[in-house]
């Protein structure tokens, strides 16, 4: 049962440094990529594929709102024994 757990915590935190990544990424790496390729003449009227995508990128950063919101509020914590 123990070794069970162990494997939950390692895929656990696994994962969650994936989605770290990938929130430091598009915080601080798009913006730097989206000025390269401006400084190369390739503006935002070439990057319109993402406007059609806007809606899922808005429910995604909601739904990642609100999860933070639960955990910080309403997660109960376990007494370890």
């Amino acid at each position: 049962m123990r070794r069970k757990s162990n494997v939950v915590f390692l895929l656990t935190g696994f994962i969650s440094s994936i989605f770290s990544f990938l929130g430091i990424v598009t915080c601080c790496g798009l913006p730097i990529i989206a000025g390269a390729l401006a400084w190369l003449g390739i503006g935002a009227s070439q990057l319109e594929f993402f406007a059609k995508y806007q809606i899922w990128f808005i429910a995604i950063a909601v739904i990642a709102l609100l999860f933070g919101f639960y955990q910080l509020y309403f997660n109960v914590k376990k007494k370890s024994e």
